[in-house]
């Protein structure tokens, strides 16, 4: 009977998830009214409020709100322990239960603790320190001054029991919440298993940054880890919300209607039927965007695989927008050594956490939109005018400088909201690098001529190549404008969606490398590199996305219907007739496409050029999607 899985069984089981979802929720909002009444005093009066506080001093009603914060918790797990018999063969409510489970844990972790959490996220070892003062309270002797010192013997004595009663109490506490969070743990990562297994993304993202709460800044490669889990399961749980909404036209493509049957079955509960099983198969073999959307148990190795001169930055908001999370990321460095040995030199792992303002942030995105709108209003205004020549020249300049004034003042406004992660996200100094080389007194001076020779001078290391990973709130910020990138050893900053989209791109790459390096051995010279003997080759930069330019073949596609107007150096034909002249010897010779309106076209004609060459940009007017079908562009398995 414990195994039969009814849809009536299946609705009350989340109606009890609602309840301790809800429970949990008001214990969270409970703690943070009440944190929110202690901002005022500092972190020693804090402790020492704790350490001294007695029931008698609640009233009537914070007695039941402080009973009630003690019983949430245990009310949604009562609710939980009851759902394992009724989540038979259904793997998302399992996943579900873990979830809550290890949120409650941690919660009830965070309640027992004397410590705040703020703490564990402080630099130093303030929190430790203000703790083992506690240890020492049962010792310290009241200074009083008493005439007569046997008349306040037996006073002196059970104030020194009731002193030793608190001190060992809030060590009962601690010990109880390093169970609790141990236990959270567990089940977290259970959970966390368990979505990633059956392609959860939404469950495995809360999760993993409920793991990021419980590791904190006491473990911060494991910290960095599940915050860029998290951040990866919600880029792609919402490029499968966008491919989903793109192939909504289930008869365009086989695509979008196994797209839609798996929404289909998901929203029905069936993700353990052999049909959900096969849809999922056959899509993982259709659709390369379906692959690179995929998250599993892999992940943990990416940060592995990072080149050692790349830079992740993470920047993650929590749900309510409360917390700003940020992790910097960077691989040790291999350097040789002597004897053939390897040395692992620099690398470095900071995570952080601070609190922010809802309503600050919803000003700066606000504001940061604003500027967009406006600009891009002047910039259609500026096109549609009629005048021309040098009165024209002289508002673009008025305007232009008008912009940059907006602008700043935006990443000023950005530059305060995200002051608090600055050492977070600033670049280290730069380092050199002095290879240490051990002389063996049993070896002739004739060779130690020759080693001195051979030793490799001191050298710096290469700049570091930023990589921003933020969520979805974020990305509408000119996070690149930030003053920290500007000092330092930085080179180059650039954005991506997640860890495992930026993988996928690497790998992609490497596996077009030996094609790559195995034509560059060929006799054929390209029209761009014929006589260009006398022209020194380029340097490449270490672990940076290689580009065969002799198998290029770009579409370009500028202003169809010579709508621009304006200064004749700025439309759409000019600037690109320029570019491809400037640099026809080295790139463009081999581009291929047409200017203004002289070919439009057809839709076949769109995916074959788009499905043959190698690279591609519009620039016109319009956007790019008003002249191809959308749902036939996402079935295309573009790379």
């Amino acid at each position: 009977v414990q195994n039969i899985n009814t849809p009536l069984m299946r609705k009350l089981v989340r109606l009890r998830l609602r309840l301790a979802e809800v429970s949990l929720d008001t214990l969270q909002l409970v703690w943070a009214e009440a944190q929110a009444r202690r901002q005022e005093r500092g972190s020693t009066d804090k402790l020492l409020a704790d350490y001294l506080q007695s029931l008698s001093d609640y009233t009537s009603v914070g007695l039941k709100w402080f009973t009630l914060k003690r019983t949430l918790a245990h009310t949604a797990l009562a609710q939980l322990g009851t759902m394992h018999s009724l989540c038979a063969g259904c793997v998302d409510i399992r996943a579900q239960v873990l979830g809550l489970a290890g949120k409650a844990l941690r919660l009830l972790a965070v309640q027992a603790d004397p410590v705040h959490p703020t703490y564990y996220w402080e630099e130093g070892l303030s929190a430790i320190a203000e703790l083992s003062n506690l240890t020492h309270l049962q010792t310290i002797p009241e200074d009083r001054a008493s005439k007569d010192p046997y008349e306040d013997l037996w006073a002196s004595r059970s104030a020194a029991e009731e002193h030793g009663r608190k001190g060992s109490d809030q060590q009962r506490r601690l010990v109880l919440a390093q169970r609790y969070l141990a236990q959270a743990s567990e089940v977290l990562l259970q959970c966390v298993q368990v979505a990633l297994g059956s392609g959860l993304l939404d469950i495995a993202a809360v999760a993993s940054l409920d793991m990021v709460e419980c590791t904190g800044t006491l473990d911060p490669a494991a910290t960095c880890q599940f915050l860029a889990l998290s951040q990866s399961c919600l880029a792609s749980e919402m490029m499968r919300d966008v491919l989903f909404t793109a192939t909504a036209n289930t008869s365009s493509s086989q695509l979008a209607a196994l797209l839609q049957l798996e929404h289909q079955l998901k929203q029905e509960g069936r993700m353990s039927t052999s049909l959900f099983a096969s849809v999922e198969q056959r899509l993982a073999v259709i659709s390369k965007a379906w692959q690179n959307l995929r998250v599993t148990e892999q992940h943990f190795n990416l940060l592995n695989e990072i080149p050692p001169t790349f830079r992740v930055l993470i920047l993650q908001l929590s749900r309510d927008r409360a917390h700003l999370y940020c992790a910097a990321y960077e691989r040790p460095k291999s350097i040789p050594a002597a004897k053939g040995k390897v040395l692992q030199v620099g690398g470095s792992c900071k995570v952080a956490r601070v609190a922010v303002d809802p309503d600050t942030f919803s000003c700066l995105l606000a504001s940061t939109q604003q500027f967009r709108e406006l600009t891009q209003a002047e910039v259609n205004k500026e096109g549609l005018a009629p005048s021309s020549g040098t009165e024209l020249e002289s508002v673009y300049l008025e305007r232009e400088g008008h912009s940059l004034q907006k602008f700043s003042d935006v990443l000023a406004s950005m530059e305060e909201f995200l002051q608090p992660l600055f050492p977070v996200l600033r670049s280290p100094e730069a380092r050199t690098q002095i290879p240490a080389a051990v002389a063996d007194s049993g070896k002739s001076k004739g060779k130690d001529k020759e080693r001195k020779v051979s030793l490799p001078h001191a050298q710096l290391e290469a700049a570091d190549n930023t990589i921003l990973i933020v969520d979805e709130h974020l990305l509408g910020l000119p996070l690149e404008g930030l003053s920290v990138f500007e000092e330092g050893m930085v080179f180059s900053v650039s954005r991506e969606f997640s860890l495992q989209m930026l993988c996928n791109r690497l790998h992609k790459e490497e596996t077009a490398e030996g094609p790559v390096k195995k034509e560059g051995r060929g006799k054929k010279r390209s029209p761009a590199k014929k006589g260009q003997k006398d022209t020194p080759p380029r340097l490449i930069p270490p672990d940076c996305l290689i580009v065969d330019a002799d198998n290029f073949k770009y579409l370009v596609i500028v202003d169809p219907y010579e709508e621009a107007q304006g200064i004749e150096r700025l439309t759409p034909v000019f600037v690109t007739r320029e570019i491809l002249e400037r640099f026809r010897d080295t790139f463009t010779a081999l581009w291929v496409g047409h200017l203004g309106n002289k070919h439009f076209p057809s839709q076949a004609e769109w995916e074959q050029l788009l499905g043959t060459c190698s690279g591609f940009f519009f620039y016109g007017m319009e956007s790019f999607l008003s002249h191809i079908l959308v749902e036939r562009l996402a079935a295309m398995n573009l790379r």
